[in-house]
């Protein structure tokens, strides 16, 4: 039962991070694409990028995905012990 919670909770975890990647991804090829000319622009996103605090000021993350993530990293944190499949 704990490893099938725990198990969960890694799912969440990595949908999460998963999302937050592909944001940072499809906002960087853009910023590549069609902000050429305005490398200022490139350079604030990657401010964003780099503080969590305005992680969903820039729709990194919504802040609710923030609290479960700090959440499920909190309560994961014991090493990152190995999960074994069924």
């Amino acid at each position: 039962m704990v490893k099938d919670m725990e198990l969960k909770a890694y799912k969440m975890l990595a949908q999460i991070r998963g999302s937050m990647l592909s944001t940072i991804e499809r906002e960087a090829r853009n910023k590549v694409e069609y902000c050429k000319d305005k490398p200022e622009e490139s350079q604030k996103w990657m401010g964003h990028i780099a503080n969590p605090e305005k992680w969903d000021f820039c729709g990194l993350l919504r802040k609710e995905d923030k609290k479960l993530l700090e959440m499920l990293e909190y309560l994961l944190d014991d090493g990152m012990t190995d999960i074994q499949e069924r």
